[in-house]
């Protein structure tokens, strides 16, 4: 059975400059807590074997997620997603629906998808909406997720160009302020 220092160390030896105090990784054990192990380690392998460089706390998440089928990144086509969205919708009084990803979810807000008043002619634009929606959501995803892949390898381009910064830093104050 494997265990979150086991799935950690992975990590670690995967990323070996990487320097991670014992302090972080009790904290990264509490924040993951909620992932079953066994998750953990194969999203650990799959970030091993997949990724320049050592994952946060909510990359880990997500990859676990991903390889559970039900992440962000497992991305179903904008009609697979309509498909799931019109289940839950029948199933809705049944039970409490499992949603695939927060982005088929937050498609199914934008069409107010547990309405009781739809009409069946209004279901070929509400589809369009949906997916257009779906589209829109995933695409906003994959745009926040290359800005903040950019904004970890900043610094490290930042320590071998030396001194001269290539992000501005919030405390950094023009010549003429000074």
């Amino acid at each position: 059975m494997s265990t979150f220092a086991t799935s950690l160390q992975i990590l670690l030896d995967a990323h070996p400059r990487w320097d991670l105090s014992a302090q972080a990784a009790r904290t990264w054990a509490a924040l993951l807590s909620d992932v079953s192990p066994a998750l953990l380690h194969s999203a650990a392998i799959d970030l091993a074997r997949y990724s320049k460089f050592p994952p946060t706390p909510a990359e880990w998440r997500e990859r676990a997620e991903a390889l559970a089928g039900r992440g962000t990144a497992a991305s179903l086509t904008p009609g697979e997603a309509w498909d799931e969205m019109y289940r839950n919708r029948h199933a809705r009084h049944s039970g409490p629906v499992a949603w695939s990803s927060a982005a088929v979810q937050q498609a199914a807000r934008v069409v107010r998808w547990d309405d009781h008043d739809w009409l069946a002619d209004q279901l070929p634009t509400i589809r369009a909406q949906f997916e257009r929606a779906y589209v829109g959501i995933q695409a906003k995803g994959a745009a926040i997720a290359r800005a903040h892949d950019a904004l970890e390898f900043a610094p490290q381009v930042e320590a071998l160009m030396g001194a001269r910064p290539l992000l501005p830093r919030v405390n950094h104050k023009p010549e003429n302020d000074r």
